[in-house]
């Protein structure tokens, strides 16, 4: 099995199948942190293509030996606010709208709508780090470099989030 790296430069050289590759490993963690920001599953879809589309335009400028998720997160989350801040006055709130985001489980529509509602209760900023790290498993300090914030930031940002979750859950406003 080859190495990301190893793609990259096969993608570099315009290998459709090293494209494929790096799309499959990292089509999910994309989707998430697009969903987190804009909430909308047709529209993340569509970021998500852009965000690819800037990666293989971009791919040349990605320095080999870094981490190559984190800068295309980096892209990712630039592309979402972007799209966010063009229209956000136009938002609907859909509770369904997770299903890409979170797998089937027993009582799959009710943790759906319940993990919504708790996500919901987070500002942006907070929902982008509770996403990061409970969907797509990623470490503070790569969290911190997406987002662009200091690391202590992005403990406090998660610690907020989650303190706000455990308080509704517990049933207190």
């Amino acid at each position: 099995m080859k190495d990301i790296e190893d793609y990259i430069t096969a993608l570099k050289q315009k290998d459709e199948v090293a494209f494929s590759e790096i799309y499959y490993q990292t089509e999910h963690a994309v989707f998430a942190l697009i969903f987190s920001i804009l909430k909308d599953q047709m529209l993340s879809e569509d970021v998500m293509q852009e965000v690819y589309i800037k990666m293989i335009s971009r791919i040349n400028q990605y320095q080999s030996g870094t981490n190559f998720r984190n800068w295309l997160l980096t892209i990712a989350r630039n592309a979402a606010l972007d799209c966010y801040n063009q229209r956000k006055n136009e938002y609907p709130l859909d509770p369904i709208e997770n299903e890409d985001l979170f797998p089937q489980t027993e009582g799959g529509a009710f943790v759906k709508l319940q993990t919504e509602e708790l996500l919901g209760l987070l500002d942006i900023d907070e929902r982008e780090v509770v996403i990061l790290r409970i969907v797509d498993d990623l470490k503070f300090k790569d969290i911190a470099a997406i987002i662009d914030r200091p690391l202590g930031t992005v403990l406090w940002l998660y610690n907020k989030a989650i303190k706000k979750m455990q308080k509704h859950l517990r049933g207190e406003n």
